[in-house]
């Protein structure tokens, strides 16, 4: 029998919805994503990752894709289903039926997970041609509603069955809520190493929103990065809106992130005088508050994968290269913090440093998470220029399950952009898991 050899994966096209503002709250104002169909926006984003790549490998046929592998920690109501699957189902042609889909729930690295599933695959040479995907409607299903879901009883109103709302004592004794932990790592870090200062985090947060408008108005950077969303008009009541011109349902495109606030480019003094007065959400006298916590978002992204060898055959040039992919979790008392041993993980492997990286991404769940991420590796947050060149949550939103790959989308681009060659994707997650990933630039 022949042995089969690891097979070099690249990233052929890398592409993310426009962010939009989570109207789940009674009153918020609706988003641009608010009435989204869950099932037709992954259909979206399946088929524009398609579509790009299509358009300059024309001899690719829907067949060779392996998987669709999609992040989503909301599988819920009409996310739930297995929604990869769907996506592929929902496309307008019938090409796709054979595309074989798996969701996947890892919390906030759902989407990282995907990444790492058709990338095992094809490096094993089960297969050549994979998609890695991710969405969260957080409008629909805000944080939390599959754990918290059940069917009542029509006459009690109580659960139909008994572990439906069950949460074991012993994980609530071990575990911490997102933002109190967001809370509990700066005051530790603060006494180990004198970082997250509040008015640090307040200027790295000011940063964040200062990176992300400045990559949006520039439209070279900006636009391949994203794929346009059309959603059907909707009035306040959430009935269908008629284009009156033409007597058919109204649409709208969309193709620019709506979450962040341009203020804090133009109006810097506004800007920082507003976030210095907001109060701190988890603790009398703490340093976290909504300014410096990743926004509430919908959005969804995906990546086309594929043997170095196959995209070669279809003359496509990759992006970049999967060099490695690394997998930790941590005390989950500090679920922040999986991101700095997953981060050794990959520098050990690989024999690099902090110093080696041409371009880093920390995903700013809060704040605090990247000093610490950083100082644990040897860098400062508040300095490193390599550090979220794009922006982050905190100015974007965090999507939970597309995060894990809507921000690596971000880095691939950078990557490309700024002409550097190696960068690495890291994010927290939800009970300590930590994921990071080594990306190397093709396109040099």
């Amino acid at each position: 029998m022949k042995m089969k050899q690891a097979k070099s994966v690249v990233v052929v096209a890398a592409k993310r919805a426009p962010m939009g503002r989570s109207g789940w709250k009674p009153g918020a104002k609706k988003g641009i994503h608010y009435w989204a169909n869950p099932q037709d926006f992954g259909g979206q984003i399946f088929g524009n990752i398609w579509a790009d790549v299509k358009s300059r490998a024309p001899d690719l046929k829907p067949e060779e894709i392996e998987c669709v592998a999609y992040g989503c920690s909301g599988q819920y109501g009409g996310q739930a289903g297995d929604i990869a699957r769907l996506s592929a189902v929902v496309q307008k042609e019938k090409d796709f039926f054979p595309v074989f889909g798996v969701t996947v729930d890892s919390y906030c690295n759902s989407g990282t997970s995907a990444i790492q599933y058709v990338n095992n695959m094809l490096a094993l040479g089960q297969g050549e041609v994979g998609i890695a995907g991710g969405q969260e409607l957080l409008s629909i299903y805000p944080l939390g509603s599959s754990m918290m879901a059940y069917t009542p009883d029509k006459k009690t109103g109580k659960p139909t069955h008994k572990h439906q709302m069950l949460l074991h004592k012993l994980f609530m004794k071990r575990t911490l809520g997102l933002g109190p932990a967001g809370e509990k790592i700066a005051g530790m870090w603060q006494e180990k190493a004198g970082i997250c200062k509040r008015e640090d985090l307040d200027e790295f947060s000011a940063r964040s929103h200062r990176n992300m408008v400045k990559t949006q108005r520039n439209k070279e950077f900006y636009e391949p990065r994203i794929m346009p969303i059309t959603h059907l008009v909707f009035d306040e009541n959430g009935k269908k809106v008629k284009d009156p011109e033409t007597g058919k349902w109204a649409t709208v495109t969309h193709t620019v992130d709506e979450t962040p606030r341009a203020v804090y480019l133009d109006n810097p003094e506004k800007a920082m005088e507003k976030m210095r007065n907001l109060k701190p959400r988890f603790k009398a006298g703490g340093v976290i508050h909504a300014g410096n916590s990743s926004a509430i978002s919908d959005g969804g992204a995906a990546m086309m994968l594929m043997t170095e060898e196959r995209a070669s055959q279809l003359g496509l040039k990759p992006l970049v290269r999967i060099v490695d992919i690394a997998n930790a979790a941590s005390d989950p008392s500090i679920v922040l913090t999986g991101p700095i041993p997953a981060s050794k993980k990959v520098f050990k492997r690989n024999g690099i440093t902090l110093d080696d990286l041409d371009l880093i991404h920390i995903n700013e769940a809060f704040s605090s998470v990247p000093f610490v991420t950083m100082y644990e590796l040897g860098g400062d947050a508040l300095t490193d220029e390599r550090l979220n060149t794009s922006g982050g949550a905190i100015a974007g939103g965090h999507p939970i399950g597309a995060s894990g790959v809507a921000w690596a989308v971000e880095l691939v681009w950078e990557l490309v952009h700024k002409k550097k060659r190696l960068g690495l994707f890291t994010l927290c997650a939800g009970f300590g898991n930590g994921m990071s990933v080594l990306f190397e630039n093709m396109q040099l």
